[in-house]
């Protein structure tokens, strides 16, 4: 152990030294054939946070990605994303202490806020509420039934489809046949009135398989109106036609409520991190979806995966203006209500071509309709209701056809790919707010779009792999870039998508066993990112007229010091380590005083470790410590509302430990401390104010399982 430690800290210094260590290159790997199983692809051996090559059609060789299996840490509570990406390079999390939306970026490419600069994925499929003209994320399903999480980088694009950043696929345990059935219940209580449940059973059979599910999670929050309540349920089953098919049918729903006790300038955060400014407001999120899967075996070596999904989800607000006492409530609040109703279409085509080579080829259709519309009342406790203010038909109509290839040629690897896109997106105003000057909008906005990738892979032997990858991608208009419904927006505007160039280089490598590392260097270049121009006193225009540059280096080290043959009956501890230099800046823009200034929440450092513990018992213990360098929170580098908020996001450290113990064979503690330094931080900014992180939180809980 004492050895193989000091290994591991070698690697950390110089990763480098073992390019050249091994004088013959590995065996070219080779084409297998094909069956139908249930659970996920094996990856590499040699590489096991790398997402397999090929998995249900799509092609992952030659994209930097990162994979993690859940069941090797401690159970997460609270969805927390800090744990679950914990081993995920570079990926700013944006912390809110409710569960009404999710904020992540990646690189500094645009605001946290919703997630829109991120494909957020369940199973391969988007999860954003509106796939183009509202990317955001109001959903993710409880941790407690994901398997694993998967992050690809640059040419996620190509295989998923727009977005200039990377994908976040959230992979949930899958039924599967011929095993033992299982019946799982976790509860847990914490900080803030914390309880949680999570109860799965798996029901095998050799050929029909069952997978249900239910979770509840609710906490008052550190502030008044800081409550939340979320559940979520889901019904998973496989049939097994026979050896060369098998369908899967789904049915999942998630509702949401959460309070919104409002923003703080920086003042009342250093003074008074408790107050409450919003104490009416409150987000409710209502969400179900079914699906319907098939995988075939069309021939030995290729298949053939086709999904179709309906999803529908229902996001409002209520919302009225921050006061501090004894100044007097406002004397109304306004009622957000948006709907998607969206039904998408994947079907994946795969197979080799002679001994060596690979052909994955395919088509997606999407369609959703979005109706908004927004009311003022005189309540502001009220249910929904009162007076229209505005109303708007909204659509989205996309269709891609792609193309990617994985050619190998014994030490090399070349994965082209290309895809094309047509995307249509309508707004039709039913009811135009008062006061504005234009006319209604009725339009449809239609883009044709093709991107290109390139991925090569090269084996230096000795277990070690030179990977790059050069990728386009593009960000679609969203609806408030068409048509805002509070906006006086000329009748000419028509703003293009963004689009971006992703190059990326790395080597990774297993030098021995138990020790893996990762290190790449990157450059995304980000164009025609759409500002707001005035025309004149009345008219604004979305017009493409900013760019960024994007680049910098990114190393992760893992090293497992007791069980380096990844025994599942062995004693493990895995260390690992990983670090994040950004170098980000705004090269041009409509506003002049903008260039060179750094983009907003860009920091030039994320650095993460921590340990995973697991004993021969199943004893699991989990520490990990998350460092985010200072940054600014707007484009502009300058403070916010009249100067109350600071320009700079200060930096801060977090460490969370978490435990899991078996008690027997059927039962085991939870247990854990969130921020167990008590960091008093916030990572949230918006032009209203600071979102405050969660303090020092403590939970506690029991497993049973049988």
């Amino acid at each position: 152990m004492p050895r193989r430690s000091l290994l591991c800290l070698a690697l950390a210094a110089g990763l480098n030294a073992y390019a050249h260590a091994a004088p013959e290159p590995d065996p070219a790997p080779e084409a297998l054939d094909r069956v139908v199983v249930r659970g996920q692809a094996l990856p590499d051996p040699r590489f096991p946070g790398v997402a397999p090559s090929i998995e249900d059609g799509k092609v992952k060789a030659g994209k930097k990605s990162t994979r993690v299996e859940l069941a090797a840490q401690p159970t997460v509570v609270e969805n927390a994303l800090r744990r679950v990406l914990a081993r995920v390079p570079g990926v700013l999390v944006s912390e809110l202490q409710q569960p009404a939306y999710f904020n992540l970026n990646y690189r500094g490419l645009g605001d946290p806020h919703e997630s829109e600069f991120i494909t957020g994925l369940e199973n391969g499929l988007p999860i954003a509420s509106d796939w183009f003209g509202y990317p955001t994320l109001y959903y993710l399903p409880p941790i407690g039934r994901v398997d694993s999480v998967e992050f690809i980088r640059g040419g996620s694009a190509l295989m998923y489809g727009p977005q200039p950043g990377p994908s976040l696929n959230f992979v949930t345990r899958r039924p599967r046949f011929g095993v033992e059935s299982t019946l799982r219940s976790d509860h847990v209580v914490g900080s803030d009135s914390l309880y949680q449940t999570f109860s799965e059973a798996h029901l095998s059979g050799e050929h029909i398989a069952l997978i249900a599910d239910v979770d509840h999670r609710a906490a008052d929050g550190e502030r008044d109106n800081a409550d939340y309540e979320a559940n979520a349920g889901r019904v998973a089953m496989a049939f097994r036609v026979d050896e060369t098919s098998v369908w899967d049918v789904e049915f999942s729903g998630y509702e949401s409520e959460s309070g919104e006790p409002g923003r703080l300038t920086s003042e009342e955060f250093a003074n008074s991190r408790e107050l409450t400014k919003t104490p009416f407001n409150r987000v409710w999120i209502d969400r179900e979806a079914a699906s319907l899967a098939n995988t075939r075996m069309l021939t030995e070596n290729w298949s053939l995966h086709g999904v179709y999904r309906y999803s529908g989800l229902d996001r409002t607000s209520r919302r009225s203006s921050a006061f501090v006492p004894p100044a007097a409530p406002p004397s109304s609040t306004t009622f957000d209500r948006q709907q998607f109703n969206a039904h998408t279409f994947d079907l994946r085509a795969v197979g080799d071509i002679g001994e060596q080579h690979t052909l994955s080829a395919g088509v997606t259709v999407y369609r959703d309709d979005s109706p908004r519309e927004r009311l003022r009342s005189g309540d502001l406790e009220g249910g929904y209701g009162g007076s229209l203010v505005y109303r708007q038909a909204r659509d989205t109509r996309y269709a891609a056809a792609f193309v990617e290839a994985i050619l190998r040629f014994d030490a090399l690897t070349l994965v082209p790919a290309l895809r094309y896109e047509d995307v249509s997106m309508g707004i039709k105003e039913q009811v135009q707010q008062a006061g504005l000057t234009r006319a209604p909008i009725d339009r449809r906005f239609d883009r044709n779009e093709a991107l290109a990738g390139f991925g090569a892979l090269y084996e230096l032997g000795g277990n070690q792999q030179v990977y790059a990858n050069v990728s386009q991608g593009y960000r679609p208009m969203r609806f408030d870039d068409i048509g805002n419904p509070s906006s006086n927006l000329a009748p000419q505007n028509d703003p293009d998508p963004a689009r971006a160039l992703n190059i990326e280089f790395g080597l990774r490598g297993s030098p021995m066993a138990g020790v893996y590392y990762d290190v790449s260097a990157f450059r995304i270049d980000l164009d025609d990112k759409i500002e707001q121009r005035q025309v004149n006193v009345a008219d604004v225009l979305r017009i493409n007229s900013g760019d960024s540059r994007h680049q910098g280096v990114e190393a992760s080290l893992e090293c497992d010091v007791l069980n380096p043959g990844d025994d599942a009956q062995a004693p493990s501890l895995l260390l690992f380590a990983n670090a994040a230099l950004l170098d980000a800046e705004i090269t041009r823009s409509e506003n002049a005083a903008l260039i060179g200034n750094e983009p907003a929440f860009a920091p030039e450092r994320i650095l993460r470790a921590g340990a995973q513990y697991r004993s021969a018992g199943g004893l699991k213990l989990g520490l990990t410590a998350s460092h985010v360098s200072d940054h600014f929170w707007q484009d502009s580098n300058g403070p916010g509302a009249g100067g109350a908020i600071a320009a700079v996001v200060p930096s801060y450290t977090v460490v969370d430990l978490s435990a899991e113990m078996p008690i027997n064979e059927n039962v085991a503690l939870l247990g854990g401390v969130g921020n167990a330094l008590d960091e008093d931080y916030y990572s949230r900014v918006r032009s209203d104010g600071i979102e405050p992180a969660q303090e020092r939180s403590y939970y506690l809980g029991v497993s049973l399982r049988f």
